[in-house]
């Protein structure tokens, strides 16, 4: 959801801070306190590149393929590609790449029984899957664009369907 998202300098003291925080921080806790001080716990947290952008896709998969696309123009002060973070949405076509990568993303999912999935992209990268709570066809509602929920929901339905005959 982009407010977890921390961007860590090369050789800055204050990385381990982050780190610390970001996981829990148990060690340091449990010496200082005793192990008396209750809220702290070891978290796990993903750490990924840093891919300078100024655009990413948010992409919707229904049943493997691509339903629909919006592209999140960052704010010039931040890193984070969401609405909340003053991103700017607009309604989006991918490109020829954009959409092979998202249609080997979509087989991949699929051999997992994964049906429906959200991709934050900036080709030839891929930020983050979103399976649990893809976004976006809301989110689409909120911003004035396109409704994509009818594409979405057929497609669906189709692949469920014909997964129950056997196809």
């Amino acid at each position: 959801m982009g407010c977890p998202v921390r961007l860590a300098e090369p050789g800055s003291t204050n990385n381990r801070v982050l780190l610390q925080s970001m996981t829990g921080n148990t060690a340091v806790t449990e010496l200082l306190t005793k192990g008396g001080l209750a809220g702290y716990r070891n978290r796990y947290y993903v750490l990924q590149q840093f891919v300078p952008n100024a655009e990413e896709k948010r992409v919707i998969l229904a049943a493997g393929r691509p339903v629909a696309a919006q592209a999140h123009r960052l704010a010039p002060d931040e890193h984070r590609g969401n609405t909340a973070h003053r991103a700017r949405c607009t309604d989006t076509a991918l490109t020829p790449e954009e959409r092979d990568l998202c249609l080997h993303i979509g087989e991949r999912l699929l051999n997992h029984g994964i049906r429906f999935a959200g991709l934050d992209l900036a080709y030839p990268y891929v930020f983050e899957y979103k399976v649990v709570n893809p976004g976006g066809l809301d989110e689409r509602l909120t911003l004035g664009l396109p409704d994509h929920t009818p594409d979405t929901v057929e497609a669906l339905l189709t692949s469920l369907t014909s997964l129950t005959n056997g196809h």
